[in-house]
């Protein structure tokens, strides 16, 4: 940070982020936080992310960075099992005063291809306009 290297950083979504790590992150220099958010609710990111709990904690790192005046970035995975969700998620981010939110579509390569090809957006339709 002192060469003029801006640093963010996107921890794990779990109780291990406490406020104070946070506050000794950002009085070190860190200038983003990101988050990972696949649902505007409990019931879809949880299930997107197949752990119960996931999204409290995220919400609760989202409020933390808040508190600490961190610039915050929202990650979000668009799947077809949350598709359904985007616009929901997209007017929920707009209480959190974030900097970017950043969008993922799942492709899947290697060895997962095939195995989870009905929850992936085909590329031919997130690339067209609708």
């Amino acid at each position: 940070m002192r060469r003029g290297l801006r640093v963010a950083l996107t921890p794990s979504g779990t109780v291990a982020v406490t406020e104070e790590k946070l506050r000794r992150l950002r009085d070190a220099g860190l200038a983003r936080l990101a988050v990972s958010l696949d649902g505007s609710t409990a019931a879809v990111h949880d299930a997107f992310r197949g752990v119960r709990g996931s999204y409290a904690w995220a919400l609760r790192i989202i409020d933390r960075a808040r508190a600490l005046d961190l610039p915050l970035q929202v990650n979000t995975t668009i799947t077809r099992r949350n598709l359904h969700d985007f616009v929901a998620m997209g007017d929920f981010l707009e209480r959190f005063g974030i900097v970017l939110c950043s969008i993922f579509f799942l492709i899947p390569t290697g060895p997962v291809q095939g195995k989870r090809a009905s929850s992936h957006i085909p590329w031919s339709w997130a690339t067209s306009p609708r």
